[in-house]
């Protein structure tokens, strides 16, 4: 949609054309009207691909921590993934940060990485780190910060860093039910429709 056109000029020169300036004022107007409703319009499906603690699902949950042994043989129980945390405010993150926490991997990246690479980026995180270090990771963000175990132990304490218990994750939906109505289509122009539960029609 081009630019609203300039009536500045007929204002100048059409003194007498009352009608003319009338009409291209009428035309800015509508041009100007049309771009604000398609903003408008394209708000709730930017805000909804936003993943945040209110829209996520057990699924989400599970695809942000899920973490694999890069090492040949290694059970499971033997990885030393990051123990998720819930999301930072603007002030928690003030906290963490004052106290010394270092973002060591940005959310973007981590949910890039297979599960297997993120086991490689942690074994090499904790070979050069404190073993008074301790990882956590946000989530849903997927930010992964290193913070001391003393600092840590403050920051739980003051509710800066809370961890995401067993009783919460549980309670995460299978999925997210939608309107019909509120279907919208991706980048790709797939129209998506509502997430249904398991065993329904």
């Amino acid at each position: 949609m081009g630019e609203p056109p300039d009536c500045r000029p007929k204002l100048r020169a059409l003194k007498g054309e009352g009608g003319n300036v009338f009409a291209c004022l009428m035309l800015r107007s509508a041009v100007l009207s049309a771009v604000a409703a398609m903003l408008l319009a394209l708000a709730p499906a930017v805000s909804a691909d936003k993943l945040t603690e209110a829209n996520m699902t057990e699924k989400d949950f599970k695809e942000i921590t899920k973490i694999e042994s890069s090492v040949p043989g290694q059970e499971a129980k033997e990885i030393d993934a990051p123990l998720p945390v819930h999301d930072f405010s603007a002030a928690n993150e003030k906290a963490v940060t004052d106290a010394h926490g270092v973002k060591v991997i940005k959310g973007k990246d981590w949910k890039a990485l297979s599960p297997k690479d993120r086991d490689k980026r942690m074994r090499a995180l904790r070979e050069t780190s404190k073993r008074s270090i301790l990882f956590r990771i946000e989530v849903p963000s997927g930010n992964v910060w290193a913070i001391d175990v003393e600092d840590y132990t403050k920051l739980t304490r003051d509710g800066d860093v809370r961890v995401w218990l067993t009783a919460e994750t549980e309670k995460l939906p299978k999925a997210v039910k939608r309107d019909p109505s509120n279907t919208h289509s991706d980048r790709s122009g797939i129209r998506l429709e509502p997430a249904r539960e398991e065993g329904e029609p």
